[in-house]
């Protein structure tokens, strides 16, 4: 299917790509930043909302929501031109900088995108550059959390299927049994809803 008529609007897509053999796309930190600067930029100019990313030394996450014709295609093709010329002019190389095409997975239904955030978010402690999740700088993490607070995700569509509390959250992602976690997760959510309902109505 033509990529540029494969993505819905209002619809939530993961995007990742890897480096070009599986070579290190970031290897220092202004190569981080330059990333999400650009990306940034980027997100003005086209009908497209992140949500939650997380860069590793050879790879990206990004989690987006469509939101107008075209979005994420013609977003992803002008940011990749774009990082690819970056990268070559710095490090005096030619050629690719990604493995061919970014990649991309439809996320259905708010259980699995939360278990996907939480996925893109535990993603460093995984690979071992970090013991918890809060300590990689290079994801939304840590404005989740509330340690930091950075605006260039919009991540209150996670948050609205976890009673909106980023506590929960965070307990939910630290968890290291939260792969079987959905009925106690569940419990919590609910417990969270009622008593907000109960302080609304005191």
């Amino acid at each position: 299917m033509n990529r540029r008529m494969k993505f819905l609007n209002g619809h939530i897509y993961h995007i990742y790509n890897r480096g070009h053999r599986k070579a290190t796309v970031f290897h220092d930190r202004q190569d981080y930043l330059h990333f999400l600067r650009q990306l940034r930029e980027y997100l003005v100019e086209y009908p497209v909302t992140l949500i939650a990313y997380c860069l590793m030394p050879n790879h990206y996450h990004l989690l987006f929501r469509q939101n107008g014709d075209d979005g994420i295609s013609d977003l992803m093709q002008a940011f990749g031109t774009s990082l690819s010329k970056t990268y070559n002019k710095k490090y005096n190389t030619v050629g690719a900088l990604f493995q061919g095409k970014f990649r991309d997975e439809h996320v259905g239904d708010t259980g699995y995108l939360r278990f996907l955030a939480r996925y893109l978010h535990r993603n460093p402690v995984k690979a071992l550059l970090c013991q918890q999740p809060e300590a990689w700088e290079y994801s939304n993490y840590p404005d989740v959390i509330g340690q930091r607070h950075g605006t260039l995700c919009d991540f209150s569509l996670v948050l609205a299927g976890i009673a909106n509390d980023p506590q929960l959250y965070r307990e939910f992602v630290l968890d290291p049994l939260a792969d079987g976690w959905e009925p106690r997760l569940m419990k919590k959510i609910h417990a969270a809803e009622a008593k907000r309902r109960n302080e609304k109505s005191a």
